[in-house]
């Protein structure tokens, strides 16, 4: 069978085939047939061989977002997420019990960030402000700036520390009370019919519980083990997304409570196995090609992609709707007002030297050709007199420099091996090692594959 760029072939097997065997050997055929795609099914697809003598192309989500089957979905909470090996759009419904909660997983150029931008524009694209909240924490190197404006959000988007304890806090009171709502009129099916569906999105979770120690760690952990384990009663969902899906780094909060997960190229088997209990996303193609682990089934699907340009052009064109009347808002005046005051002083450091927020401004400016005092500002959320020594710090250990006659900062260090020993030391001693290094350098705008 024959559709578009895919050639489809059904075939048979002798009893007692392994069948799991030809999924695992399909990308060492591809490589020796010489051609762009090969994938063999599983599940209710394992009689199925898919190829093309070229990659098959992007797939873009605008497309699907503005698709019959999309806007015409019945659905929940339909998630556009990309085609699956026959070339079929795939669409799933978040509200629906296997997607409560979701890990998305995979390295650089696996697809994980797209997949994020992915199911937030799914969201507000079709749902209004009553009716779905967000929550972002940001704690990697992606675009979801992008989506600062977005009525949805019940806080600003997210990138300190300590500002993301306590919205963790307050969303773990959210859940109790809207548990003793439940609890209150158990045989009511519309007991919180009035309260939104919450998501709340963590890019690079283990950076938030990895910051705290003590007591802070275990309440962090507590929260949100509490949330995973009693969100699907209480319509609150949490998508953890991760680039180094380890053991070590999963295990911090029982992400064994999730059943869903979006399983993108990694680099090792063990890898593979935290995200989708077995190998095979090691042999992934990358570029949104992902592993689809859900309650029922795995199923290899393509995701979609979107550009930052793109998503900002979307965004653009969106008619929002709802009053926000019973809107989740976390209010973190309190919070703010504390951090308002440090900030007007000496800059809070973790040693008496370091500002605590240093070892990430370092990891996000190595990921940028140049870098400004007001983006340092808005994305980590800390006051200019804070900034200022950071700047001062990293133009000492030959970091940046000063822009002739402009605003503005340059980035000099353009691979790993121009950064001292020191600055290496101090990254990882806030556990940063050197693949999330690497992961920053081939980020920058100017890298070329």
């Amino acid at each position: 069978m024959v559709k578009g760029e895919r050639y489809i072939f059904y075939v048979t097997f002798p009893e007692g085939t392994d069948r799991d065997k030809k999924f695992e050997l399909a990308e060492n055929v591809r490589v020796a047939m010489k051609i762009g795609f090969l994938v063999s099914g599983k599940g209710n697809l394992s009689n199925t061989i898919v190829l093309s003598d070229k990659m098959v192309k992007n797939i873009s989500l605008s497309e699907i977002l503005e698709s019959p089957q999309f806007n015409e979905s019945k659905c929940g909470i339909p998630y556009a997420i990309g085609y699956d090996i026959l070339g079929e759009m795939v669409i799933k419904d978040l509200k629906m019990p296997e997607i409560i909660h979701a890990f998305i997983g995979g390295t650089t150029g696996g697809g994980k960030s797209t997949a994020l931008y992915a199911m937030i524009l799914s969201i507000i694209s079709k749902q209004s402000v009553d009716s779905v909240n967000m929550l972002i924490f940001d704690y990697g190197i992606t675009d979801l700036y992008l989506f600062s404006k977005i009525p949805h959000l019940s806080h600003p988007i997210i990138k300190d520390y300590d500002m993301g304890y306590e919205v963790i806090m307050k969303l773990k009171t959210e859940l109790e009370r809207r548990r003793m709502l439940h609890q209150n009129d158990p045989n009511n099916p519309n007991a919180l019919a009035n309260e939104p569906e919450i998501f709340c999105f963590i890019d690079e979770f283990h950076n938030l519980m990895l910051y705290f120690t003590g007591k802070k760690r275990k309440n962090l952990k507590e929260a949100m083990v509490k949330l995973l384990n009693m969100g699907r009663g209480t319509k609150i969902h949490i998508i953890l997304a991760i680039q180094d899906p380890t053991s070590e780094n999963t295990q911090k909060i029982g992400v064994t409570n999730i059943t869903t997960t979006l399983g993108f190229l990694c680099k090792t088997h063990q890898n593979s196995q935290v995200m989708i209990g077995e190998p095979g996303c090691e042999k992934l193609l990358g570029n949104g090609d992902m592993q689809y682990l859900s309650k029922s089934s795995l199923q290899r699907i393509q995701g979609a992609y979107i550009s930052a340009e793109d998503i900002a052009k979307y965004l653009s064109g969106l008619t929002y709707t709802g009053t926000g009347e019973n809107k989740f808002i976390v209010d973190t005046s309190e919070s703010n007002q504390t951090e308002s005051k440090s900030t007007s002083t000496e800059p809070v450091v973790v040693t008496d030297i370091y500002d605590v927020k240093l070892p990430m401004v370092i990891l996000w400016s190595l990921s940028q050709i140049q870098i400004a005092d007001y983006r340092i500002q808005s994305d980590f959320n800390v006051g200019r007199d804070r900034v200022k020594p950071m700047l001062k710090q990293m133009e000492e250990w030959n970091l940046i420099e000063k822009r002739d006659g402009k605003n503005g900062w340059l980035v000099k260090p353009k691979s790993i091996e121009d950064l001292s020993d020191e600055i290496k030391n101090l990254l990882k001693s806030h556990d940063i090692d050197e693949n999330r290094i690497e992961d920053a350098f081939n980020q920058r705008p100017d890298k070329s594959d």
